[in-house]
This record gives structure tokens, C-alpha cells and sequence, in this order.
């Protein structure tokens, strides 16, 4: 498995020993950067304190935004951008929705239009392809009514699902289950389908973290036309399926002809 993990500064006053939690296993690493609340959009400064020391520890980066309805969907992606400038072997940022309650008069159609309006502007700062998003099958359904959505199936998925929550629950790498039912917009044909699964959420005991963090696995892709992952990175990267090791090393990728997070990050730039 390809651990990782992810936090913000919610989670407490987190002070990362660095290489202790990469030698623990956390080969990549996500963090807040932005989010609505009380009617306006903050920074997270977490993610530009922490970021360049995950980079050295050889831990591969990425940052959130959390979408709400508390200011304009543009308003939260540009305070993202101005937030973090993503690295050259970074992760794809992610649009994370899993937003409360909405606002009185709103239809699941007009919160998957106010969640592509934040992808949109997103996408203009980090690029068509720079972008992640982050749901449940769960939220999909209670918040969006399982309706399809051209523009967000058309990103890689993050996808957390189920867990037993308890405060402070011990982190367990096996514990990962399956995937299930993917949302609708991840099960139309061509979709890059999911990438990353968060599988435990808010636990502490992770070496070199104070805090509670999330525990996520990346998805690994091989050249195997039967895995959606390959054929969404054939489709959309190369006219033929490429010699992909001769790819990576071209690059300076470990050429093991598998698409993993270094390879990825590469893919979606």
C-alpha cells in the first residue's frame, strides 16, 4: 500500500516531525489551504508553514480547498491560489465537498452548479487537469441527489468512505475496505474514476504527527487496459498505450511502468 495522509489546522496545533511520519509511511500528504466561514474565506496557514518541509522529507504535497456557502465559490478558489503556488511534483490540489447543510431554497442541481463554479475558477489558476475532487458516495447523494456532473466526473476522485469513527482511533493501514459504489459522475464512461481513498479518518498515533490526521491509500494504476485508472490515462494523455517506463525515465521517474502518485502528479500537469 501507498500510505498518506491529510490535516489542516483544525485538527489541532499540529508541529510535524517531518521525516519520522514519511519513514512511518506517509508517502504523500494533504493539507487545507483554504475554506469558507462566518460569511467569508480564510487561509489556512498551515499548508505554506508545512509544505516545504514535507518536500524535503521526500513526502509528495498537495492542498484543499474546503468549499462552503459562505462566500462565493470564485472568492474561496482565489484565496486557495493566492494561498499555495503548487510544486512542480506536487498532487493535483483537491475541490473538497462535503459542505453542511444548504441553505434554504437550494436543489441538489444548484449545489453541483455552485461546485463547478469553484472548479471552474480552479482550474484557471492550476490548470484542466490540476484538479481533484473529494466526496463520499454518501455526501454525494444526501448533498447533490446523485445527479452526473459532466465537469466534476471529469476529474480524478479522492473518495472517502465508510469508517468506524471514534476520537482518536488508532491508525490501522489494513483497514482499508473496499470502495463500493463510486458517485454517479465517477461511474459515466471515460471517468478518471477514483485515485485516492481516505479510509480512516481523524486518527492520532501516526509517527511524527501531534495530532489527529487522516489516513488515505493511493490507488495504484497499472499498464492494464482493464483498470478504468489506465484507460482514463491512456485516453487522455497518449494516442496509443505508451511505453510508459521509457515515459518516466524520461522524466526522471522511477520507470517501473506503474502509475504512481510521482507519475501522476506529472500526468495531471
Amino acid at each position: 500500500m501507498i500510505a498518506g495522509i491529510d490535516y489542516a489546522s483544525v485538527d489541532g496545533n499540529q508541529l510535524p516531525n517531518f521525516h519520522a511520519a514519511v519513514a512511518a509511511g506517509a508517502r504523500f500528504v494533504g493539507i487545507r489551504g483554504a475554506y469558507g466561514y462566518a460569511g467569508k474565506v480564510h487561509s489556512d496557514p498551515t499548508i505554506t508553514r508545512d509544505a516545504p518541509g514535507w518536500r524535503v522529507a521526500g513526502a509528495q504535497v498537495f492542498s484543499y480547498l474546503f468549499l462552503t456557502y459562505d462566500c462565493a465559490p470564485e472568492m474561496q478558489a482565489d484565496t486557495l491560489a493566492t494561498t499555495y503556488m503548487r510544486g512542480g511534483s506536487d498532487l493535483p490540489i483537491a475541490l473538497d465537498l462535503e459542505m453542511d447543510t444548504p441553505p434554504p431554497g437550494t436543489t441538489p442541481a444548484s449545489r453541483i452548479a455552485y461546485a463547478e463554479r469553484a472548479l471552474a475558477r480552479l482550474q484557471q489558476h492550476y490548470g484542466a487537469r490540476g484538479v481533484m475532487i473529494y466526496t463520499s458516495a454518501e455526501q454525494w447523494l444526501d448533498h447533490f441527489g446523485d445527479l452526473d456532473s459532466a465537469a466534476l466526473g471529469a476529474c480524478p476522485l479522492w473518495l472517502k468512505t465508510p469508517y468506524a469513527w471514534r476520537e482518536h482511533n488508532p491508525p490501522k493501514l489494513d483497514s482499508a475496505g473496499p470502495l463500493g459504489t463510486l458517485p454517479r459522475p465517477w461511474r459515466r464512461p471515460g471517468s478518471p474514476g477514483a485515485w485516492i481513498q481516505q479510509f480512516q479518518g481523524d486518527a492520532i498515533g501516526w509517527a511524527g504527527m501531534s495530532s489527529t490526521v487522516d489516513v488515505n491509500q493511493f490507488l495504484i494504476s497499472k499498464a492494464d487496459p482493464g483498470d478504468p485508472r489506465w484507460a482514463w490515462v491512456v485516453s487522455r494523455f497518449f494516442s496509443t498505450a505508451p511505453d510508459l517506463a521509457t515515459w518516466q525515465r524520461a522524466r526522471g521517474l522511477m520507470p517501473d511502468g506503474v502509475v504512481g502518485p510521482a507519475t501522476f502528479a506529472q500526468l495531471c500537469r
